[in-house]
């Protein structure tokens, strides 16, 4: 989904924000590689952190959780 908070008033990014954070869903992260391979993976650690200009923050672990499990 693509929105552009530019043509939104604040008030508009804010319902928006908490209506699509609140409660706390799932979201998927995308990244693209230098050599432009497509990644995407879910989180839950996440939260909004502003409405102008729109904000998340998401917590990012080291490594994979199979791998702590095993220290």
């Amino acid at each position: 989904m693509r929105f552009d908070s530019r043509n939104m008033r604040a008030a508009e990014v804010f319902e928006f924000s908490t209506a699509t954070g609140v409660p706390r869903p799932i979201t998927l992260v995308t990244t693209l590689s230098d050599n432009g391979t497509p990644n995407a993976a879910p989180y839950s650690l996440f939260n909004i952190m502003g409405i102008e200009p729109p904000v998340l923050a998401l917590t990012v672990l080291p490594g994979r959780a199979e791998a702590r499990a095993e220290e």
